[in-house]
């Protein structure tokens, strides 16, 4: 046995502070300590307990013998200071006590002291004994105390992760009500986390069919995976929010069991679709105008062979007309020079004849102009070719700097069997506007949706009000760093309820099966998302509707 009255104990012995005001005492305890073959002590004494707390903190001992009754302070208070400073029960504690009452001990485990000793009965092998208990329980704190805050920790580690998760997630009890639900899940519902917790899962999640209508609980696969059992993923389905509104969602239900394999209640775990629902609409999109491409390509092919030699022959007709027509003059001349002609009085009278009954002077008018028609005719078929040929660019994975109002013309061509009947399109385009960088095809479809869209919002005024043509009109300028085009209707305007979602995809005030409300929601996509532009309207109900687009004249990421 040792006695140090300062640094470590580096060689495996036990350091214990003798915290007592009799030297006698503990002398006393330092023999008993020697006594011990199994265990080296080192022991440090102080006589107050101010310098045993002193020595408490710069020592750190093992264990502590701490008389109950001393002059300075008493036990308990000297307890309570050296676990406030040095970290009760890091550092165990044996109570020395003059009298071995009822009250003492009591005092002392309410101080979280199991070991106290009675001085009058204090032995070698029960002082050893007592400190060997202390330090065993100490280490026993020590372990469960390292266990709880890995269990913290670990706890505070799966709280993040499931926090911070990008899935939403829900935790339900066996009656389906909802325990935990992490921010992603608040999110996507339009909810406070709290509000979420408490409530039944055909609530909190409002679970929908593809087709908006309530799941039945029958038919719920999240009441599956709580009252079967098994794991139940659902590619598409809907959820719905507070406000009303719901969106696609893909989940799987799994069920908690116990140890007994019971089921306990279910963790559903779901991700908003939209964004991969639109990726998908717009590859089948992409895919579909390839194949338009294709055929029209082809068809152009087809159209132009017979359109050329058709052009080629009404041009010569053209040239030949007005040659003929200079030949007949000239014979003209003749037949005047030619009446006094006794002779040829009468053939002269017959050819009159047959000229006014054929209608020669009619043709001679007519004709001329018939071709000049059908000269423009084969010039428009001409253009609806080129036009196809445009709309149809299979290449517009890169941008190229477009002509925009060469776009918007190919456009109208295009679009002229939808609006003919309906509407004329006045044009207005900046002739000065520069090329904008954009994807062709996607351009295209932008301004063929909104050329649709007008004319339809007129057609509808027309059906109702049997009333002339309305006006759909197109123009670009150059706003500072953006191209600008709008596009004016004569449409009965659109309501405050229904313009904050006209861009939003699947929303449409059309009869079921004349219009897909897409049209709106391509054209925002491609604007806004894949160009960095801008799109937004002006509307005045009885009057009409403006759609303002700006496309950026620098190339964005």
């Amino acid at each position: 046995m040792k006695r140090s009255p300062q640094g470590p104990a580096d060689d495996g012995s036990i350091r214990v502070l003798v915290v007592d005001d009799n030297p006698v005492d503990r002398e006393t305890y330092a023999r008993f300590l020697e006594r011990d073959r199994n265990h080296t002590y080192e022991v440090i004494e102080a006589g107050t307990a101010e310098a045993g707390l002193a020595l408490a903190r710069s020592e750190r001992p093992a264990c502590i013998l701490l008389d109950y009754g001393l002059p300075d302070a008493d036990g308990i208070e000297l307890i309570e200071a050296i676990s406030d400073e040095a970290g009760i029960p890091a550092i165990p504690v044996v109570v020395l006590t003059g009298q071995g009452s009822e009250s003492i001990a009591v005092e002392v485990m309410k101080a979280g002291i199991r070991d106290y000793v009675v001085k009058g009965d204090a032995t070698a092998e029960g002082l050893t004994r007592a400190i060997q208990s202390a330090l065993t329980t100490a280490g026993l704190r020590r372990k469960i105390r390292r266990q709880r805050e890995e269990l913290e920790s670990l706890h505070q580690q799966n709280e993040l992760i499931l926090n911070s998760a990008g899935e939403g997630i829900c935790g339900l009890d066996a009656r389906g009500v909802v325990t935990f639900a992490n921010p992603a899940a608040a999110y996507m519902l339009g909810r406070e986390v709290e509000e979420l917790i408490g409530e039944a899962h055909q609530v909190a999640l409002r679970h929908m069919g593809t087709d908006g209508t309530p799941c039945s609980e029958g038919a719920c696969p999240i009441q599956a995976a709580l009252e079967e059992g098994g794991v139940h993923p659902v590619k598409e389905d809907r959820f719905g929010r507070q406000d009303g509104s719901s969106f696609p969602v893909g989940y799987t239900s799994t069920p908690i069991r116990d140890r007994k394999a019971g089921i306990v209640g279910a963790v559903v775990t779901f991700r908003d679709i939209s964004e991969q629902k639109e990726l998908e609409r717009q590859l089948l999109q992409a895919k579909k105008l390839e194949a338009v491409g294709q055929l029209a390509t082809g068809i152009a092919h087809e159209i132009n062979t017979p359109t050329q030699y058709v052009g080629d022959n009404l041009r010569f007709l053209q040239d030949a007309m007005e040659k003929l027509r200079r030949v007949i003059a000239a014979y003209e001349e003749v037949v005047d020079a030619s009446r006094q002609v006794g002779a040829l009085r009468t053939p002269i009278e017959k050819a009159e004849a047959a000229c006014e009954e054929e209608g020669l002077e009619f043709l001679l008018a007519e004709v001329p102009s018939a071709i000049a028609q059908s000269l423009e005719g084969i010039e428009r078929v001409s253009a609806i070719v080129k036009g196809l040929n445009e709309f149809a660019h299979p290449c517009d994975f890169e941008k190229i700097g477009e002509d925009l109002n060469q776009v918007i013309r190919t456009t109208i061509e295009i679009a002229r069997s939808e609006w003919r009947r309906i509407a004329r399109v006045e044009v207005d385009l900046d002739p000065e506007l520069p090329p904008v960088p954009c994807h062709p095809g996607a351009s295209h479809q932008v301004f063929l949706n909104m050329i649709v869209n007008a004319t339809h919002a007129i057609g509808e005024v027309i059906e109702k009000e049997s009333g002339e043509k309305g006006i759909i009109a197109i123009r670009s300028r150059r706003k500072g760093e953006f191209a600008e085009v709008r596009i004016s209707d004569t449409g009965a305007g659109i309501s405050e309820e229904v313009r904050n979602r006209v861009f939003d995809s699947f929303f449409t005030t059309k009869e079921v099966g004349k219009g897909t409300g897409q049209g709106l929601a391509i054209a925002h996509s491609v604007v806004v998302e894949r160009h960095g532009g801008s799109i937004h309207l002006e509307t005045e109900i009885g009057k009409g509707t403006t759609f303002i687009i700006r496309l950026p004249l620098r190339e964005t990421q």
